[in-house]
């Protein structure tokens, strides 16, 4: 496992992908994110700013086409070309 930026940057982005996936923009936690990226909080903050800026690099990046559960519904406004139908 590497721990140059880009690295450290794409373990992230893609902890943050899952986090958001599971929890939806409020209830993401950027420790979480951190532990499962292996990385430190700063790291986030140095690459993303905060946790809104992190979540919409996924949900750019990503086409919006995060996963939209009945647990996380409410956290970002679905999609409708992309939603599951039991959103």
């Amino acid at each position: 496992m590497g721990y140059g930026a880009e690295d450290t940057r794409r373990q992230i982005f893609t902890a943050a992908t899952a986090e958001f996936a599971e929890h939806g923009l409020s209830g993401a936690k950027v420790d979480r994110i951190a532990a499962a990226a292996q990385a430190n909080k700063q790291a986030i903050y140095l690459y993303y700013r905060n946790k809104e800026k992190l979540f919409a690099a996924v949900d750019l990046v990503d086409g919006g086409m995060v996963p939209i559960s009945p647990k996380t519904r409410g956290s970002a406004p679905p999609r409708a070309c992309c939603s599951p139908s039991w959103v």
